[in-house]
């Protein structure tokens, strides 16, 4: 990382639901699991940062928010051992990191998420602080990014909501019921690009209770070593910050016998098999 890009918060949302839709919109149906839909996600929130459009710049020029961000994970044999989301995001301007993470299910052709098991979730919320789930829909489906809407239930008939292919709910809520779509059909959720950019980047569900290798280190225990793909995202509002620090390098969690194997390469993921983010 290098000197901070601008962007412009109002628009980053909206462009990362935009750009993971219309992956998801025409991805073949034996391409869709959890990992490559993990994989196009950190790939729509990378473009939308690394190459704000010029509309974009013209209104950061106004919020004057800058952004650096990288993406990595393992490789070797701990590949096949991978989880979900990592988000680190560190503030030059108050010196804090902290860290999120998505737990990512996919919808079925049933309208089930199978991998979802509320004991696992129960077993990942109680040391993740603020861990949301977020939810790869077959159809795009509505989503309510009204901050100031306090209600539960899903829209009534006639009323208007965006549609999103991925879709986030909070696991506090979520861990309370069986069938993670039942979750979904008393509280609507918000959309990714919305989550990311209010509960996320803006520091609001961060967990800065420990530094953030200490975080996903707890992850990868909890998780039984499935690794996170990991978003490192740093913000500053002041348009000279220079941030040269190297990332936060091989993922905890692996025996000494097993580093050896495996490959660490900022920017890029590089799985053996699958394509780049």
């Amino acid at each position: 990382m290098n000197r901070l890009r601008e962007v412009s918060l109002a628009g980053v949302a909206q462009a990362i639901n935009d750009a993971f839709d219309r992956h998801a919109n025409t991805m073949d149906d034996v391409d869709r699991n959890e990992d490559l839909l993990s994989y196009k996600l950190i790939g729509a929130i990378r473009r939308v940062l690394e190459d704000p459009s010029e509309q974009e710049r013209q209104l950061g020029s106004q919020s004057g928010f800058y952004v650096a961000i990288q993406a990595y994970k393992a490789t070797g044999r701990l590949e096949q051992q991978h989880g979900d989301i990592a988000i680190v995001v560190t503030d030059l301007d108050h010196h804090l990191s902290g860290a999120g993470f998505y737990e990512a299910k996919a919808e079925s052709h049933d309208g089930l998420y199978p991998s979802y098991k509320m004991r696992q979730l129960r077993r990942l919320e109680s040391s993740t602080p603020h861990l949301a789930v977020a939810m790869y829909e077959r159809q795009a489906k509505a989503v309510n990014d009204n901050a100031y809407d306090a209600s539960l239930g899903c829209c009534s008939s006639g009323e208007a909501h965006q549609l999103r292919y991925c879709r986030v709910l909070p696991a506090t809520w979520v861990r309370q019921f069986s069938r993670l779509e039942a979750a979904a059909s008393k509280m609507m959720p918000t959309s990714f690009g919305h989550h990311f950019v209010t509960r996320y980047l803006l520091g609001r569900d961060l967990d800065f209770s420990r530094n953030s290798l200490d975080a996903i280190d707890r992850w990868v225990r909890v998780t039984r070593r499935a690794l996170p793909v990991v978003l490192e995202v740093v913000i500053s509002r002041n348009p000279d910050s220079q941030y040269t620090s190297d990332p936060l390098g091989i993922l905890p969690g692996s025996d000494l016998a097993e580093l050896d194997t495996i490959e660490y390469t900022p920017l890029v993921l590089k799985p053996s098999t699958k394509e780049s983010i």
